[in-house]
């Protein structure tokens, strides 16, 4: 997958299109320019929108406190529990475990669930389980201080400053790359230019289409789809024999 700065992908993208290639995207004076990189933005934030892409997953981690609030989610003023330079846009589901007490997190539960679960319950159980509200991650029942928690999100934030110490939604630097392949930004950027002109951009999009839901099937690894119920992933009890031929 290349990952390319704006710059880059803005002065090839120019080329394409008729333009004079451009010293600088993000500061560039010419209405042309700013288009372009107008709409780069916006492809890659409506890209990174439509995928659990494996580039844009990170995992975190937290220490419990004995209370239902775990505390602010993300925020980028106070204290918060996931990482303050990327932001969730979601938490990936059934990747919450609690790693002192080896039990999962379940969630996230529904406001109904939630209510109902609080209402009914006489016997708290063994394990947590989740809500997000006003922000705010939610355990119930309360679990002990000092419980080490992992689980793994999505980030809001799908371009990288090009030494990777800040995170962006928008590109403000030449030197700014996607964390997303860059072909698939160039296919994006081509047909969006020409929808803005008002020229004929339905091959283009079809182009683009097919290019992004391939990079969806290739995306990180996938597991084997089996139809005899076994898995490579489960390792089974057993006595274990290398191949041979056994008959010599």
């Amino acid at each position: 997958m290349a990952q390319e700065p704006i710059l880059t992908i803005v002065q090839e993208m120019a080329g394409r299109v008729g333009l004079n290639k451009p010293g600088s995207a993000t500061g560039s004076t010419d209405p042309q320019i700013i288009q372009l990189v107008s709409l780069a933005n916006e492809e890659v934030q409506e890209l990174a929108g439509r995928f659990d892409w494996q580039s844009l997953i990170v995992e975190q981690s937290f220490m419990t406190v004995n209370a239902e609030d775990q505390g602010v989610l993300w925020s980028p003023t106070t204290t918060c529990i996931c990482n303050v330079t990327k932001p969730p846009r979601k938490i990936i589901n059934e990747t919450m475990f609690n790693r002192t007490t080896h039990f999962p997190v379940t969630g996230p539960l529904t406001p109904t669930g939630w209510q109902g679960l609080k209402a009914v319950t006489t016997v708290a159980g063994f394990y947590s389980r989740y809500r997000l509200r006003g922000g705010h991650l939610l355990f119930y029942p309360a679990p002990a201080d000092s419980q080490s928690v992992y689980f793994e999100y999505i980030t809001e934030y799908p371009i990288s400053s090009a030494d990777g110490s800040a995170f962006k939604l928008s590109f403000t630097k030449d030197d700014d790359f996607p964390l997303l392949d860059s072909r698939l930004i160039k296919l994006g950027l081509k047909w969006r230019w020409k929808s803005a002109k008002g020229l004929d951009y339905e091959e283009d999009f079809n182009t683009y289409e097919r290019a992004v839901l391939d990079s969806m099937t290739s995306d990180g690894t996938k597991q084997p789809a089996r139809l005899d119920g076994h898995s490579t992933t489960k390792v089974h009890p057993g006595i274990w024999v290398p191949r041979s031929n056994w008959m010599q």
